[in-house]
């Protein structure tokens, strides 16, 4: 079996590959199916599953700023409560004057002022971009990443979308914020079954190794949680919760220098600004959906890399391990955030100490 593509689409689960292939008429002793959003030629014996009814000629930008109806049904799978897993549905509608914002479980009235960052959010994550998309695979399972979205507004602008693959990366990206904003909506409304579990967020301990390259050199930086112990008032050793952060220079050679070593004791409120920086730096979405490493141009070793592990007081680890071979600008590879938060509070602690 013959399927030519473009590029190749990593999203699709083993299950609903396998499901698939299957319910295609596919025998384990043929040629896996790899299908792709763009550029795969669909051999004809799947024609029957795969519907590609997308509009090329559909706008893929809305002027208007007014919105007048929002639905959005779509699978989500949690990374911080697998539990929360599944379907999602909601609905946002003007009812005699008044909007009100309805989900499965319960329906809410919001004011103009949230519906005004709703459209904001539609628009920050570019989600006319996706208008006109009309794409099915008969026989996936709804944890392939299906999608269905529509948005009306005052100018009589529509955006409608619908998709079945897990192949779009700007709903994968919209997805969550949406999410977690429907959440606050409905939290602020008195819906406290909707909030994550405070130890969710509440990070435990923390490794992270980010490699930089320098000319010839590589300057490696550690910053991790760990014990450090100290003489207490009482004349006595003891160990105190501390960030540690080390930086070390690689030679071509392979030798080490060390380059800094500080460290600063830690409380809560330093690990709910990490917390922050992980947000900000979208890791968990790094983490779900990896970057396309496919093509390297050169030497891997040549390239910018970082390793970050973070459990939570909940159990859950937060673990990535990447390398940028696709010469991506390292403002966009390496997590920012992270880098700006240990910086900044060593910072602040610098100057607390000269004041």
């Amino acid at each position: 079996m013959d399927i030519s593509c473009t590029k190749t689409v990593r999203h699709l689960s083993l299950l609903s590959t396998s499901l698939l292939f299957f319910a295609m008429g596919g025998s384990a002793g043929g040629a896996p199916l790899f299908l792709s959003a763009n550029g795969c030629e669909i051999p004809a014996n799947l024609t029957e599953a795969y519907r590609a009814q997308t509009d090329p000629n559909a706008p893929h930008t809305v002027a208007s700023t007014e919105l007048r109806s929002f639905v959005a049904d779509f699978f989500y799978r949690d990374p911080y409560m697998p539990e929360r897993s599944g379907l999602y549905h909601f609905s946002l509608q003007k009812e005699n004057g008044a909007w009100r914002l309805t989900r499965r479980e319960a329906s809410i009235p919001v004011a103009q002022e949230a519906v005004d960052a709703l459209e904001r959010l539609i628009r920050q994550y570019d989600v006319a971009s996706l208008n006109g998309v009309n794409e099915q695979i008969g026989g996936l399972p709804p944890e392939a990443g299906e999608y269905a979205f529509s948005a009306v507004y005052a100018s009589g602008e529509e955006i409608h979308a619908s998709d079945n693959r897990g192949t779009s990366k700007t709903w994968a990206a919209f997805c969550r914020p949406l999410l977690r904003y429907m959440d606050d909506l409905f939290i602020a409304a008195g819906h406290q079954t909707f909030a994550y579990p405070p130890e969710v967020f509440q990070i435990k301990a923390f490794s992270m190794e980010f490699h930089r390259r320098d000319g010839a050199d590589t300057l490696i930086r550690y910053i991790e949680s760990t014990d450090r112990q100290e003489v207490g008032a009482d004349g006595r050793p003891t160990d105190v919760p501390c960030l540690m952060d080390t930086t070390m220079r690689k030679f071509p050679d392979g030798r080490l220098k060390n380059e800094s070593e500080r460290y600063l004791p830690y409380d809560e409120a330093l690990l709910e600004r990490l917390a922050r920086a992980i947000e900000e730096d979208r890791l968990v979405e790094r983490a779900e959906n990896y970057l396309d490493l496919s093509h390297p141009q050169g030497d891997a070793a040549d390239r910018d890399a970082f390793t970050i592990r973070v459990v939570y007081r909940s159990g859950r680890a937060l673990d990535l391990d990447q390398k940028n071979k696709t010469n991506m600008p390292r403002e966009t590879f390496l997590p920012t955030g992270i880098l700006q938060w240990a910086d900044t509070v060593f910072a602040d602690a610098e100057n607390e100490a000269t004041e």
